[in-house]
Formats: structure tokens, sequence, C-alpha cells
């Protein structure tokens, strides 16, 4: 079972009760595990596109096609006070757990990358909050409140 399962989509799932005191079973697909790689200085979309491509060479060959895809955002960080100021952040999402841990285990060997002539530090951000929370968080619901059937 474990060999195939690096394969599957990732499956998230919530166990609940309804109005009626029954239990419930909600199994959550198309939602994508993620983490950030936080930068303390800006970096371009090519360069963005690098340092992907940087990790993906490194990762076990049977993971590299399992990050489904990246996107680069300027947020401010959530470990530090900054004032009004955004840094760069690269989210990389990923088709499940095993990928997901995979780029997480070479991006925390590496640190930075170096990109043409300079060196790129980073940081991991979120690797370590569980799927569920992130899911109620990213959509939105709370503890109290209903999950309505949807597609997510």
């Amino acid at each position: 079972q474990r060999v195939l399962s690096h394969k599957n989509d990732q499956l998230i799932k919530i166990f609940g009760r309804t109005d009626r005191d029954e239990s419930v079973l909600v199994n959550v697909r198309g939602f994508f595990p993620f983490f950030y790689l936080g930068f303390e200085e800006d970096i371009t979309q090519n360069e963005a596109s690098s340092v992907v491509s940087s990790l993906k060479r490194r990762v076990n060959f049977k993971y590299q096609n399992q990050l489904v895809k990246w996107e680069l955002l300027y947020r401010q960080p959530y470990e530090k006070f900054v004032g009004n100021e955004q840094f760069p952040f690269l989210k990389l999402y990923f088709q499940n757990k095993y990928a997901f841990k995979e780029f997480e285990r070479v991006a925390m060997r590496e640190k930075a990358f170096t990109l043409l002539n300079r060196s790129i530090k980073f940081y991991i951000g979120e690797s370590n909050l569980d799927e569920v929370l992130k899911f109620i968080h990213q959509t939105n619901q709370t503890h109290s409140k209903q999950l309505t059937h949807q597609h997510f």
C-alpha cells in the first residue's frame, strides 16, 4: 500500500458530529499540502523559477513531478514584526504529503541557492502546520461552523 501511495492525491479526513449527534467523516480531496520558502531579499520571477527547478533536481526522482504548482507572493512574515514591509515568499503546492515531506527535507538541507552570481538565503514557513488546520484557514471555516458540501 505505501509503495503506491506516494502517487495518490492528498486525502484529508475530518471527523465530526451532526446536530443530531451522529458521527460523520468528511473526505476532502483536491486540497494540496503546501509550505512557503521565505526570502529576506527581493527575488525576480525568473529567480523564483530557478529556485523551484533547483529544488526539483535535488529531490528523489519519483517526487519531481509532484510539485503541482507554485507562486511568488509578497507578504509580511508571520514570525517577526516588520511594520508594513512585505517580503517575497514562494508558496509550493504538492500532490500529497509524501512529496511535501521530500521537498521539505531537501529545502531544510539547502538553506540557500546560488543563482548566477549571488547566493539567496531562505527559510521554510508553515511546514509544521497540520493540513486540517491549513484547510480550515484557507477555506475560511471555523470549528463551530458547519462544513457544507463543496468541491475544494
